[in-house]
């Protein structure tokens, strides 16, 4: 982390209030730079700024562990997460990143800088667990989520998910530098399972599926019993998600589109015998081509259809246009932390 420029940064905005007298540099070593900070009404005190190397919130939550003494003490990291700013404020203590956004609350001193765009951003870490072609680890979280209250020991997650525990450990240590899980003698257990999600999510919506979009003259309730029909007449598996799929599981909202998983081998046939047309635009139905298996694991039947897991419902609601929210965190409260 460059922390000269940091610690040029903590002055700057320091001084620019106006009621501060002097920020003077007492002292800097490799890990921590002390400040020295008078006001105009000659208050003064000290203020601390702890550099971590990359910013985990495991790492912040050791910090502000360990973080004594007079005054006010901050973090200094390359990217501060909402995550990391949680753990902040847990520990009454600020925080600056590279790019100068901060947050310092202090006797009569109240900054607060955000929106500063961060080139130090740790997405390349997210997206080595998160992404779609990390199939590995997306099987592991989908195993662990499943049970998201049980301690898991790392040898019982590899023989479940087909892997080794190298590729375990991979994601245990993910996991661990994130603060979203907890590590004991009994091995390993979720902690932070919506926050985690959230940003499972997140990463999961930047690539858009491979998707046919369509549209039925036939009502929803009449074109699912097609989609049965078809599953019986055919042999052709169907697999709900969104709205279709989320209200079988909490029935939060009323829907107008279906969506469904299908086999890129089975999507010409499917059509015919749905009757469906190709649209460009005004489209009721979307049928998508599952990028991996890995998405049709734990699939449930369910009021006749099938339907993909939970976990599922919730990556692929999220970021769906009105309500796509409301039926995900439903979802995340009443089907998977239980």
């Amino acid at each position: 982390m460059k922390q000269q420029e940091v610690i040029e940064k903590f002055k700057q905005l320091i001084l620019r209030i106006p009621i501060v007298e002097k920020c003077d540099l007492k002292n800097k070593t490799e890990h921590s730079t002390v400040f020295e900070i008078e006001i105009q009404d000659g208050y003064e005190f000290i203020a601390t700024l702890h550099f971590v190397k990359n910013g985990f919130p495991k790492q912040i939550q050791s910090q502000g562990e360990q973080i004594t003494g007079e005054g006010y003490h901050l973090i200094a990291a390359p990217y501060i997460s909402e995550a990391s700013e949680d753990i902040c404020d847990r520990f009454n203590l600020g925080y600056i990143d590279v790019a100068g956004n901060c947050k310092f609350q202090y006797h009569s001193l109240f900054v607060h800088v955000t929106g500063n765009k961060n080139t130090e951003i740790q997405k390349r870490a997210l997206k080595s667990i998160f992404e779609r072609s990390s199939v590995v680890s997306s099987k592991i979280l989908r195993f662990m989520v499943q049970d998201s209250q049980r301690t898991w020991r790392m040898k019982e997650i590899a023989e479940a998910c087909s892997c080794s525990i190298g590729q375990v450990s991979k994601v245990k240590d993910f996991l661990m530098n994130h603060a979203w899980i907890e590590q004991n003698q009994d091995g390993i257990q979720l902690i932070e399972i919506e926050k985690m999600l959230k940003e499972w999510s997140q990463i999961y919506g930047n690539r858009e599926n491979e998707t046919v979009e369509a549209y039925t003259l036939e009502n929803i309730p009449a074109f699912e019993t097609r989609l049965r029909q078809m599953k019986t007449e055919c042999g052709i598996d169907y697999y709900l998600t969104g709205f279709a799929g989320g209200v079988r599981y909490q029935p939060v909202v009323r829907y107008k589109r279906v969506h469904c998983y299908i086999q890129s081998e089975d999507m010409q046939e499917a059509l015919d015998y749905l009757q469906l047309k190709k649209v460009d635009s005004g489209s009721n139905v979307f049928l998508i081509v599952p990028y991996n298996e890995c998405v049709l694991e734990n699939s449930r039947q369910i009021q006749g259809s099938q339907v993909v897991s939970p976990v599922q419902i919730y990556l692929d609601c999220r970021g769906l246009k009105g309500r796509g929210e409301e039926i995900a965190d439903a979802i995340m409260t009443k089907e998977i932390i239980v």
